[in-house]
């Protein structure tokens, strides 16, 4: 469930406000000790309440650094909890994520990180050496941009260590400063740019929920079922029918 809508109320009106607003939060509690997420690769498994939890982190961060609504930070990393808390972290403060595709190099990966307007990028411990490539290159220009590597940073750089700000965190709900409804954008998705460069999709609370809630009637899926995600997270029918 997306942070910043409730239930199918006003499903039908992108122009409905929300100011109470069903979250994260509330599912957690109703399912605190049951299974939100599993990571394959690493074998780790969050509760519902632990996930909330470590969403917080990602929010609480970013609200210490004056982060607001509308803020964009971009996300380049493989597939992983880390994704999925961050950008639904974010969202509770009503900043946009930018998903960005990670086989994008070069060209392309530029271009996705400028045209976002991001202030910062979440990056993997392995994809920062792609970042690396593009700025060796005079491709990318980050003199703005703060770079949070989910491991250890390249020496030599300015890339921050996240991982270890994360640990440091507030686990407790962020305050909310903006208020976020249907018509607030969520993130951006981009095309596959085999004609081109990648183009960003606008994805508005109002969409993703739409796109959930159609999907969850259509398919019957229950709280009961598990939904394996074999896609990466970066595409629409992982990233938002997965979750």
């Amino acid at each position: 469930m997306p942070p910043s809508v409730r239930s199918s109320e006003g499903i039908g009106d992108e122009n409905a406000n929300l100011p109470d607003q069903r979250t994260t939060a509330e599912q957690a509690q109703r399912n605190l000790n049951k299974i939100a997420m599993i990571d394959i690769e690493t074998s780790r498994t969050l509760t519902f309440k632990e996930f909330n939890q470590h969403c917080n982190r990602y929010a609480n961060y970013f609200q210490s650094k004056n982060y607001r609504k509308g803020d964009v930070v971009a996300l380049y990393m493989e597939n992983s909890v880390e994704f999925v808390a961050a950008w639904m972290g974010l969202a509770k403060l009503g900043c946009v994520t930018s998903w960005i595709n990670s086989n994008l190099k070069r060209e392309q990966l530029s271009h996705c990180i400028e045209t976002s307007k991001a202030k910062a990028i979440i990056a993997s411990e392995t994809l920062q050496n792609v970042l690396l490539d593009a700025i060796s290159e005079e491709l990318l220009k980050l003199s703005n941009v703060d770079v949070l590597v989910l491991g250890n940073p390249a020496s030599g750089t300015e890339f921050h260590n996240f991982r270890k700000s994360l640990e440091d965190q507030d686990i407790l709900e962020p305050k909310t400063k903006d208020d976020t409804d249907f018509r607030s954008v969520l993130c951006f998705i981009y095309t596959s740019g085999t004609t081109g460069m990648p183009k960003a999709a606008v994805m508005k609370h109002f969409r993703y929920y739409s796109i959930v809630y159609g999907a969850a009637k259509s398919f019957g899926i229950r709280s009961s079922d598990r939904i394996y995600v074999s896609m990466p997270i970066y595409h629409t029918a992982a990233g938002i029918l997965g979750k």
